[in-house]
């Protein structure tokens, strides 16, 4: 006997399934692909981080090698060009850095002068003078890195002190420096006023910055916060080291105070103090002064510490 049989029907994926599984792969595809992005952002941001402190190991470097800071290289250089990544000082000629700091500025030089402080001198960094890769001066977005300097620190050292032109440890007072501020909210929080040097990444966006091969500025921010950290014009000696306020801000800000590169170098001996009774000296050395009247036959002595303040030892006194 022959059984008949009956097929039993084929299951089959309908069209709207088939649509939901192509939009599960494609948000599935689509956050991996964003995740994988934001992660190599990262590393870019991390590793610039870590090109910046490797700048600033060399800093310390040429510092204790020519007791002195070097000025910045010109933003508005190629790649090919000989002059790429060398501080501006060589640029114009051998005055520059020997007791005039960095000059006082050349108009399309691409090192630039803030207008109403000129020791504040905003340029490239000076990669090739610090003898590093020339891939040392960019960040791992394709930028340029900048590098502002208060030029009073890129004098070079004398060590007979005769005018207030002294070299690293100037105090002429040490006053109108680089000032950084942060905003965790919509509200400025100041962090120094004393910075001497400032290392600016502009970030992914790359807003302001010059680019690795080119010799013109990105468009600027339309940040007010980023504004603040690209050359314009106008710059002033305000610089914003993070700011939570604004959803674009992703420049990379590195600075140092004075006292903080002599402490992480342990260059205190280039450090000067003021004048005194038309007399100066650096860390260590002390001055004295005309013997007490009688009958306190003291010699007064004022001791140059290793911030470059001046300690009385002995001074005329009725005890």
């Amino acid at each position: 006997m022959v059984r008949n049989q009956i097929s039993k029907p084929k299951s089959a994926y309908t069209l709207i399934e088939l649509s939901i599984v192509i939009l599960i792969i494609a948000v599935l595809m689509t956050g991996g692909l964003t995740i994988t992005i934001g992660s190599f952002n990262k590393a870019k941001k991390i590793s610039t981080q870590n090109k910046i402190k490797e700048i600033y190991s060399a800093l310390g470097k040429y510092l204790l090698e020519n007791k002195r800071l070097p000025c910045p290289a010109s933003l508005e250089l190629a790649k090919n060009d000989n002059s790429y990544a060398v501080e501006y000082e060589n640029l114009v000629g051998p005055v520059v850095g020997y007791g005039s700091g960095c000059g006082t500025g050349v108009a399309g030089s691409g090192v630039y002068v803030n207008s109403s402080n000129p020791n504040i001198f905003y340029g490239m960094v000076p990669a090739k003078t610090l003898n590093l890769p020339l891939s040392m001066a960019e960040d791992d977005f394709g930028s340029k890195i900048s590098y502002v300097i208060d030029q009073r620190f890129t004098r070079s050292f004398q060590s007979d002190i005769t005018t207030m032109n002294y070299g690293f440890g100037t105090t002429e007072p040490y006053t109108q420096t680089i000032t950084v501020t942060e905003k965790p909210s919509s509200i400025s929080r100041e962090i120094t006023q004393d910075a001497i040097l400032v290392i600016i990444s502009h970030g992914l966006n790359k807003s302001g910055a010059f680019n690795a091969n080119a010799r013109t500025q990105n468009p600027r921010s339309v940040d007010s916060d980023e504004m603040e950290n690209d050359y314009n014009s106008s710059f002033d000696k305000n610089f914003i080291y993070y700011s939570q306020n604004s959803e674009i801000f992703d420049d990379v800000i590195f600075f140092k105070t004075r006292n903080q590169i002599v402490q992480d170098f342990d260059v205190f001996h280039l450090v000067a103090c003021n004048n005194a009774d038309g007399k100066g000296a650096y860390y260590g050395q002390s001055i004295y002064g005309s013997a007490c009247s009688f009958p306190y036959k003291k010699i007064p002595e004022k001791y140059c510490d290793k911030f470059g303040n001046w300690f009385e030892i002995n001074k005329c006194s009725s005890r």
